[in-house]
């Protein structure tokens, strides 16, 4: 892993293509990104819920579920 990093680093300093670099800084971006921060407030919110109803063992089978759907 280390010598990836390494040559990955020497590549990334030889690179003169300012169009190429603004990809590669694009794609560790998004690397660093978490989508909890990307979602909206109702996202986030729906997630708790659904959570805390989880963790009271508020829960349905699979086989329930589709079920209740078919």
């Amino acid at each position: 892993m280390e010598s990836l990093k390494s040559e990955l680093i020497k590549k990334i300093i030889s690179v003169s293509d300012e169009v190429l670099l603004r990809k590669i800084s694009a794609i560790l971006k998004d690397e660093e990104s978490d989508f909890w921060n990307e979602l909206t407030e109702n996202q986030k919110k729906e997630i708790e819920v659904g959570l805390a109803q989880a963790e009271r063992g508020e829960t349905v089978s699979w086989d329930d579920f589709l079920s209740k759907v078919s």
